[in-house]
Parts: C-alpha cells; structure tokens; sequence
C-alpha cells in the first residue's frame, strides 16, 4: 500500500514539474521561439511509388536490374511519410525525392523550456 501511494505522489510532482505557462518575465522571448518554428521552410522528402512491368524471357528484370515498363506508363505513387509500401511480382519499387514545404518544429512550452532557452542562455543566434 506504501508504494502505491508513492507512486501516485510521484506521478503527480512528475507531472507538476513538466512546465504548462509560460512565465511573464519569458513571454517576448516565447513570441521570438514561436516565430521561428512556425516559418514554412522547404525539405526534402523520399515518395514511394509502385510501377507494373513486363515479363521478358521469364523474367522481370535482367541481372543488372533494368525492367520494362507496361505502356502506358502508370506509377502509383504512396503519400509521403508511408511506412509500408507492398509490391507484388511484376511491380517494382520506385522513389523520388520530393520537396515538401513544413513547419520548422512543433512548438511547445516544454520545448521552449528544454530547448529553446538553454540555448538563448548560452548566447547562439538564430
């Protein structure tokens, strides 16, 4: 029962201890970070896509790799960020890189707090 309760306890100084304001005296500097995470910056992106060959001589591709696609040319390409791309036997995998325009990072309290001031303390400029 004793280390029930302590638990419980610990999880909640845990939880008050995570920062969910942020303090008057960081509010101009908060407007800076807020500023900064969320200008659209440009990255880039690796796309999936799937592509139907032909069977030529029994075979999909030769030993170098090359294959033959089915005209007319049809890709079906996955949305960016798919984690489980399935071909089968006559597709092949294909991928671009794909420039996609994002937020530089997801903004929070505790990020400001984790990271955005101890760096703003030692004097980096952004």
């Amino acid at each position: 029962m004793k280390n029930l309760l302590f638990l419980i306890l610990a999880f909640f100084l845990l939880i008050s201890a995570t920062p969910t304001r942020v303090r008057v005296a960081d509010r101009a500097e908060y407007q800076k970070y807020l500023k900064w995470c969320n200008e659209i910056v440009p990255t880039t992106a690796i796309q999936d896509g799937k592509l139907k060959v032909m069977l030529v001589n029994g075979q999909y591709t030769d030993s170098p790799g090359n294959f033959k696609p089915i005209e007319p040319r049809t890709v079906y390409w996955y949305p960016i960020g798919t984690k489980r791309v399935i071909c089968e036997k006559n597709e092949v995998l294909i991928w671009r890189h794909q420039t996609v325009w994002k937020k530089r990072r997801v903004s929070s309290v505790r990020d400001f707090y984790e990271w955005w001031l101890p760096l703003y303390v030692q004097g980096s400029d952004r």
